[in-house]
């Protein structure tokens, strides 16, 4: 959840963007998705139990917020056990019930919208990229502010411009495979999904300049984690 919710909306009038929608992979898998249309963060995580959902389901933000509110707990709350009945949803430990209701609905092919076949590869410091991104940011108030990255060989050169607020032109270093290739991205969206990822090291794995950006974490454990962006 912690992975997932900083990519769902919150006010859309298509609901299941303000969800987080969770799925049944099979031998103890369970898949976790969230996106505003904009940011899309997916996660696998192996519980080591069959849940039963034969297909699946979409949660409310605010009950997935007030899960992970509760889950923050766990270890003073004994055994947990999660499931879904047709419309509803719970969890329950030792010392607690909570129930919610499902959104009704088909949620949309997400995995239509992740790339595949990528142009380019670029391994980076997670940190390292956060930190020019926050700075960009302190330039960048205006709630759709876009930045530019240059990839090119050993080297990311990130930039801003604005005529009020300043600019910005920052190199990071970096290891890249494929010919060198310039994007624009929403400062707040990278932000975000940069925000989510545990990982170092982080890859991103581009196609063109119409394709979204799929970033991944390095050195995966129990969990595969994808963060992919539409560029703006």
């Amino acid at each position: 959840l912690a992975f997932v919710l900083p990519a769902s909306g919150m006010e859309d009038p298509r609901v299941y963007l303000n969800s987080v929608y969770v799925e049944n992979r099979g031998t103890g898998v369970l898949r976790f998705e969230a996106t505003n249309g904009h940011k899309l963060s997916v996660i696998d995580k192996n519980i080591g139990s069959t849940l039963s959902v034969s297909k699946g389901v979409i949660i409310p933000r605010k009950a997935a917020l007030e899960m992970f509110r509760l889950l923050e707990d766990i270890d003073g709350m004994g055994t947990l056990e999660i499931g879904f009945s047709e419309n509803h949803g719970f969890f329950k430990t030792d010392k607690l019930t909570f129930s919610f209701r499902l959104v009704d609905g088909t949620y949309p092919n997400y995995e239509m919208v992740i790339p595949a076949n990528f142009k380019h590869t670029i391994v980076v410091s997670r940190q390292e990229l956060k930190d020019v991104v926050g700075r960009i940011s302190v330039l960048a108030p205006e709630k759709n502010a876009k930045m530019r990255m240059d990839f090119e060989g050993d080297r990311i050169m990130t930039s801003y411009t604005s005529a009020e607020y300043g600019s910005s032109e920052q190199p990071i270093d970096a290891k890249m495979s494929g010919d060198p290739v310039s994007l624009g991205f929403s400062v707040s969206n990278f932000q975000d999904i940069l925000g989510i990822f545990p990982q170092e090291t982080i890859t991103l794995n581009i196609v063109d300049f119409e394709t979204p950006v799929k970033i991944e974490g390095d050195e995966f454990t129990v969990a595969d984690l994808i963060g992919c962006l539409r560029y703006e």
